[in-house]
């Protein structure tokens, strides 16, 4: 069984997804998607989160039907590996997930 507690961080997740994606309206042209693979959307997580994360990004494409979406669920294990690679070789992705232990503190 699912608990509360469980469903509030789901709810949240998916509630910071869909901010987040929410902010891409605000991007110029030359931050558009490519014909062929759209914005690049990461994120790490499980069944739950990926399934939450993936109902934003389709309710995001829905209202905004030019921009492309290419999402990229993956675990936590090895998340961080696959980001640095995709940095490193000059291709990160648009919209990263990040835990908010990597953030700065102000």
């Amino acid at each position: 069984m699912t608990s509360r507690r469980t469903m509030l961080r789901a709810g949240l997740a998916a509630a910071t997804s869909a901010a987040a994606l929410g902010s891409l309206s605000a991007c110029g042209p030359s931050a558009g998607p490519t014909e062929d693979s759209g914005l690049a959307v990461t994120w790490w997580g499980n069944a739950l989160r990926n399934e939450l994360t993936q109902e934003a990004i389709d309710s995001y494409v829905e209202t905004h039907p030019d921009v492309a979406m290419s999402p990229q669920a993956g675990e936590w294990t090895s998340y961080w590996d696959r980001l640095a690679t995709q940095v490193a070789g000059g291709t990160p992705p648009d919209l990263i997930q990040m835990d908010e232990a990597g953030l700065p503190r102000g």
